[in-house]
């Protein structure tokens, strides 16, 4: 018996042996990806005396959409004479001049790093540099906390007796957020039409009533600008902090998903027999279920699980696939997971109607600083 027992002590030293590489090689790859681990936020308050929140959630909102501004103005393929038309448009945004310091002191120092991280990328690409692997990562794991602050600021609105006004009415100030791990824990049911006017009160947090409503009234102007090609993209067109190899995609535009890492991800999974696929599965979902928190802090447990199970079957579908036909399909396939993650029926972005659109198309396009894009783009400076 004892004997039988070393046997089958031996036989699975050498079955978690052979599984070792398959495991580094996942790992390996999560950590590519930047989703190993989940962050935690936790309040270690500096000492200087911090800006009130709502002015630190602005200084935030504002780095997401700079950023996403520039993605849009060099991934659209905007003429010169497109350039020369919006610069008139764009300097009157830039004359409302808002006022958003540079040098915002935050309440914690997790906050400042997020900050921090934005503002090195936006210096790359506002060059127009290649982006390096470490950038991309540290981007996406500043998204990941910046997500989570988000979600906790949400939650704790959720507690019994709170009650605020401004910013403050939706996301409670970082003293009162709740503690330990909030992934199992639903922030409040939010509609598209609430979604709609939760990003017109972002809009007005950076460019107040006046600047809000000069960006609408504006947004035929850039409208009649633009080619319907261009304007497709911004019928669905979201925030994104690391810009699309196809802009021409407006359903994956900003989230980088045809990319050599995801095809070498969809590699890495068909490597895998099907037995160490069922062992290891968890290690490449884990990654999709972040991308899905990151994008929605606020997403219920059900609609992730449904995203959760259409991209597994096409992880699933990818494993079907002879060599040959992978190599024509691999692009194919990273669309298919990139849809599969899509949250614009639950956001309110599939909805979008046609002087919403245009609206959005002046925000991005006449974001403050555009101007300078568009002068470079016609050789006035």
């Amino acid at each position: 018996m004892r004997l039988l027992q070393r046997k089958n002590k031996r036989r699975m030293e050498i079955k978690k042996a052979k599984f070792i590489p398959v495991l580094i090689l996942a790992a390996v790859l999560l950590i590519c990806f930047a989703f190993t681990s989940k962050p935690h936020f936790t309040i270690k308050v500096i000492n200087q005396k911090p800006d009130p929140w709502e002015e630190q959630l602005n200084v935030l909102n504002n780095l997401v959409m700079q950023t996403s501004s520039i993605n849009l103005l060099h991934g659209l393929s905007l003429s010169k004479e497109q350039a020369q038309r919006l610069i008139p448009l764009a300097m009157q945004v830039d004359q409302l001049n808002l006022n958003l310091s540079l040098n915002t002191t935050y309440y914690n120092n997790e906050l400042q790093k997020i900050c921090n991280t934005y503002k090195n990328l936006i210096g790359e690409l506002t060059q127009d540099k290649d982006l390096s692997d470490t950038l991309k990562n540290e981007v996406m794991r500043a998204r990941e906390k910046h997500s989570e602050i988000i979600k906790r600021s949400l939650l704790a609105t959720q507690t019994p007796g709170y009650h605020a006004d401004g910013c403050r009415e939706c996301h409670a100030a970082p003293e009162q957020f709740p503690s330990g791990n909030i992934s199992g824990k639903d922030t409040r049911p939010i509609t598209p039409e609430d979604r709609k006017e939760i990003d017109l009160a972002h809009v007005k947090g950076l460019f107040g009533e006046e600047g809000t409503l000069l960006l609408w009234n504006l947004r035929d102007q850039v409208d009649e600008i633009l080619t319907n090609e261009q304007k497709y993209v911004f019928n669905q067109f979201r925030c994104c902090l690391i810009p699309q190899e196809d802009v021409s995609n407006p359903g994956i535009f900003g989230q980088s998903f045809v990319t050599n890492e995801w095809i070498e991800y969809f590699r890495k999974v068909r490597q895998l027999n099907d037995n160490e696929w069922q062992d290891y599965k968890s290690l490449f979902i884990i990654p999709l279920a972040d991308i899905l928190e990151a994008k929605m802090p606020g997403i219920k447990k059900k609609d992730k699980q449904k995203m959760l199970d259409e991209a597994e079957k096409v992880i699933t579908d990818s494993r079907k696939l002879d060599a040959v036909d992978f190599e024509l399909q691999k692009e194919n396939l990273c669309v298919s997971l990139s849809n599969a993650l899509k949250t614009d029926l639950l956001n309110g972005e599939a909805n979008r109607q046609p002087e919403d659109r245009k609206f959005v198309a002046a925000l991005f396009l006449l974001y403050p600083g555009s101007s300078a894009f568009y002068m470079k783009l016609c050789g006035q400076q």
